[in-house]
């Protein structure tokens, strides 16, 4: 007679119970906490991670809690990058149940500042003009992710036209006044990421 003992395992799983492994943000941006759910059979200090950068981010820290059964990564992206990065991390995580391993892998894509920048005469960005003149053409260039600009507050007449990373109002202004009028304008960057750049002028 001879007897044995089978051991059946659960299913091994690996989800993400909160977040998303891939993420867009503004640099020097704390990204949304990406949870990966361990407990069904993956909730051990077993696990290796890496990063596809020579440089790992050093404020992204990966924790384990075997009470939550829970890996967790946090923390803030670098606040020095000045072109679009992606860094992308690699976890390998090994079963509690057996020798096998999953391998799971997530992207975090960082955004620059955006830029605005005056490259028509500084004059240009405060004007003072006689009713029925042409104001002196007035130029911004934005880049850096910003995908455009928009100008708000000016007096009616005006042409704006954004083209090629560059914003340029020019014309005519067609107000009637009878006194000394300013008009205070603001030009923004427009970005889905970052906070937008902001520049005043006045005619």
């Amino acid at each position: 007679l001879v007897t044995g003992t089978l051991t059946f395992y659960p299913e091994e799983l690996l989800n993400i119970s909160s977040g998303t492994s891939s993420q867009t943000l503004c640099t020097g941006g704390e990204i949304t906490p990406i949870v990966y759910d361990l407990s069904k059979g993956f909730n051990t200090a077993n696990y290796q991670f890496s990063w596809s950068t020579a440089q790992a981010p050093a404020d992204l820290s990966f924790v384990h809690s075997q009470t939550a059964e829970t890996l967790t990564l946090s923390g803030s992206v670098p606040s020095s990058i000045v072109t679009d990065t992606v860094y992308t991390y690699t976890v390998t995580l090994t079963s509690e149940y057996s020798c096998t391993s999953t391998v799971t892998t997530g992207q975090l894509t960082v955004k620059p500042e955006q830029t605005l920048t005056l490259t028509s005469s500084v004059s240009t960005t405060d004007q003072i003009i006689c009713e029925s003149t042409s104001i002196e053409p007035i130029i911004y260039e934005f880049g850096n992710g910003a995908t455009s600009a928009v100008p708000s507050g000016l007096p009616l007449g005006l042409d704006v036209e954004v083209a090629n990373n560059l914003i340029t109002i020019t014309g005519t202004p067609s107000i009637d006044i009878i006194v000394p009028t300013t008009y205070s304008f603001l030009i923004s960057t427009v970005d889905n990421y970052c906070t937008p750049k902001e520049e005043i002028g006045y005619i």
